[in-house]
């Protein structure tokens, strides 16, 4: 059996070096397919309620789960080799940093080559916010927010997960994560049945982003950026996004690099007034999408590694006790 430190580590690698395979059916699509047959099979029992909805997530999870492992188990009987192996599919098709570095530097190249249009239809693939009217600006700044904003959810949360419960754990926030994206918004159709997946979504990435904020600040840091601005802009403003969690990266983010992100934004035609975070030292320009980036990847990197040490560092101090007694 391959040690979990080692699954974790090769997961990260190929995630950085290779992204989704698009040859592979993605686990997020299978989540998808499962939350929509649950969700038509409880709201036909029981109804479009909260109690509905508190019970479809935990279906959903449950199975995700016990899929994680029962495959884990499966491969492991025929070889311990196997087992490994497919921990660490589970691990790395759990984790997004690639194809956010990817997608966000699409955009990028697109300004960079004076293709406003294509910019704005490349950023509209990774945010849900109207892309047709935005400026230049507006693009950059999307840009950089949908990175900072999926560090967390994106890599950092199911790191973590799998740092303390292994491929199972990762597989769990990740069936978490879908629930949330498909049906955790506050409209007519979700107000009800999605309340209790974007609470759990909340719940599970409370310390994540709490535990981003100071690895964004040593990143920027190592990269020349300012660390200290950093945690002082996240101290500042984290708690003005209407998300719990989202504000703790993005305004990390803001203030390494010394611009400001939020503000006004559109969505289905209807303009939102999002409070700013950060201080507008520079103007946003599409630099700041590959510093982004940039420091999205180190921060990864250092995650990764104070994740594991934590691990090994518990696991011996366990040993440790378990021979004293």
């Amino acid at each position: 059996m391959i040690r979990l430190e080692y699954q974790i580590l090769i997961a990260v690698a190929l995630d950085l070096l290779l992204g989704d395979p698009r040859w592979l059916p993605h686990p997020v699509r299978l989540m998808g397919w499962l939350i929509t047959r649950t969700e038509a099979l409880v709201l036909l029992i029981l109804g479009d309620n909260r109690p509905a909805g508190a019970v479809m997530a935990v279906v959903v999870i449950a199975l995700c789960a016990a899929f994680g492992w029962g495959i884990m188990q499966l491969a492991a009987l025929i070889h311990p080799l196997a087992g490994g192996i497919v921990g660490i599919m589970l691990i790395y098709l759990s984790l997004a940093a690639r194809d956010m570095v990817r997608h966000s530097e699409a955009v990028r190249q697109r300004l960079v080559e004076n293709d406003l249009p294509g910019a704005r239809k490349a950023v509209g693939m990774i945010v849900s916010r109207d892309a047709e009217a935005l400026d230049e600006a507006g693009v950059c700044r999307s840009a950089v927010e949908s990175v900072a904003e999926n560090l967390v959810d994106g890599v950092i949360s199911p790191l973590l997960f799998a740092a303390i419960a292994g491929p199972v754990g990762a597989v769990t926030f990740k069936a978490i994560s879908t629930l949330d994206s498909m049906v955790g918004y506050k409209n007519e159709r979700y107000l009800r049945m999605g309340w209790a997946s974007a609470r759990l979504d909340d719940l599970v990435n409370f310390v994540p982003a709490r535990l981003t904020a100071p690895l964004i600040a040593i990143a920027a840091l190592i990269l020349k950026q300012s660390a200290r601005h950093s945690l002082g802009v996240c101290i500042r403003d984290h708690d003005k996004h209407s998300s719990p969690n989202s504000a703790w990266s993005e305004a990390a983010f803001a203030g390494a690099m010394g611009i400001q992100l939020g503000g006004p934004t559109t969505y289905n035609g209807k303009t939102v007034s999002h409070p700013t975070l950060g201080d507008a030292c520079y103007a946003i320009k599409p630099v700041h999408i590959r510093r982004a980036n940039s420091l999205f990847v180190t921060t990864v990197l250092i995650a990764t590694g104070v994740f594991l040490a934590g691990r090994m560092s518990l696991c011996w101090g366990i040993q440790a006790l378990g021979v004293a007694t």
